[in-house]
């Protein structure tokens, strides 16, 4: 017998970071200044385009995940703290 997935809803959740100035770009993405509301530590943030990365989502996931397991503590390689969806980006 098979298991019926059940399909729930996105939840929204309250930004954490607010953004400022441009630090950078490219072709899929910004990278913007951002501090983190609760704390005040200040973050690069890398944001991606949904509407210029349709089709190639695969490569969003995958580079989340290559972050996630190699770059903490690692001297030459920016840290993934965070990440998060926005309907756009």
């Amino acid at each position: 017998m098979a298991a019926t997935a059940v399909a729930t809803a996105p939840s929204v959740v309250p930004c954490k970071y607010k953004t400022g100035r441009v630090l950078g770009e490219g072709t899929y993405a910004t990278v913007r200044e951002a501090v983190h509301i609760e704390s005040g530590k200040r973050y690069a943030v890398k944001v991606i385009s949904k509407k210029l990365m349709q089709g190639k989502e695969n490569m969003i996931r995958n580079e989340i995940a290559v972050l996630g397991q190699i770059s903490v503590g690692h001297a030459n390689i920016l840290t993934l703290t965070d990440y998060f969806e926005t309907l756009n980006n």
